[in-house]
């Protein structure tokens, strides 16, 4: 996997009130999904990794019922919201 570094993450919250213990989490396991989707696609089709620049990711709210999914589950939606943000600029 390439080295990636997120300078800044920002997320957020409302509505939240009882598993503000699950956030850190949450939010950790968004980023490292996010890194290996990004690697993922950041590799030329012989492997080996392109340059790749990303930029501010914004996206719209996102409306997760914390009752109702996992830790997991919420993770994967922030990342897939990440990913499929306009703010993504790639470098050949």
């Amino acid at each position: 996997m390439a080295d990636i570094t997120i300078g800044s993450l920002r997320l957020e919250i409302a509505g939240a009130a009882g598993h503000e213990h699950r956030m850190r989490d949450i939010a950790v396991q968004a980023a490292a999904i996010f890194a290996a989707r990004l690697d993922e696609r950041c590799r030329h089709t012989d492997g080996v990794p392109r340059s790749v620049r990303v930029g501010t990711v914004t996206t719209a709210a996102l409306h997760l019922n914390l009752n109702h999914i996992s830790d997991n589950e919420a993770a994967m939606r922030i990342a897939q919201a990440w990913l499929g943000a306009k703010a993504l600029h790639w470098e050949d």
